[in-house]
C-alpha cells in the first residue's frame, strides 16, 4: 500500500507522469519474484496504483482498459486476491451501472469462495452503494 500512498501524494502535487512511472516501476519489481501471499498483495496494490495514475494522466477510459487487462493477467497467474481487488476497482470505475453491479457481484462471490473477509466486506459496501445509486434501497 506504500506505492498507493506515494502515487496519491504525487497526484496531489500535480505530478501524474511521475506517479505513473513510479507505480509501473514498483509493479515491475514486484512481478520479478516468487509469487507468495505477501507479494500477491503487493502486486495488486501496485496495479491499483497504476490504474489510478493512468486514469489521472490519460482519463478514466484509459484507466478502465488498464484495470481490465490486470484482471485478465491476475486470472491467468492464479492471483485470486488480486483478481478480486481489480474486479472491485473495475466495478467502482465503470460508467455503466449494470456492468458495475455484475462485476462487484462476481468479485464478492470470488471473495466469499476464497475466504477473503476484508475484500468481501469492501465489496458488500460497494454493492450497497451501487444499489442505493440505482434507487433499489432507501
Amino acid at each position: 500500500q506504500a506505492v498507493e500512498a506515494l502515487v496519491e501524494s504525487q497526484l496531489q502535487a500535480g505530478s501524474a507522469q511521475a506517479a505513473l512511472s513510479d507505480a509501473e516501476e514498483q509493479l515491475q519489481l514486484l512481478e520479478q519474484g516468487t509469487a507468495d501471499s505477501s507479494r500477491q498483495k503487493g502486486i495488486a496494490s501496485a496495479m491499483s496504483a497504476v490504474v489510478v495514475a493512468t486514469a489521472a494522466l490519460s482519463g478514466v477510459d484509459a484507466g478502465l482498459e488498464v484495470v481490465k487487462g490486470f484482471v485478465e493477467k491476475l486470472r491467468a497467474s492464479g492471483n485470486k486476491r488480486g483478481e478480486v481487488r481489480m474486479l472491485h476497482k473495475l466495478a467502482t470505475m465503470s460508467p455503466f451501472p449494470d456492468y458495475a453491479l455484475n462485476t462487484a457481484q462476481a468479485g464478492l462471490v470470488m471473495a466469499q469462495k476464497c475466504g477473503y473477509p476484508a475484500e468481501e466486506k469492501a465489496l458488500k459496501r460497494t454493492l450497497t452503494e451501487l444499489y442505493v445509486a440505482k434507487g433499489k434501497i432507501d
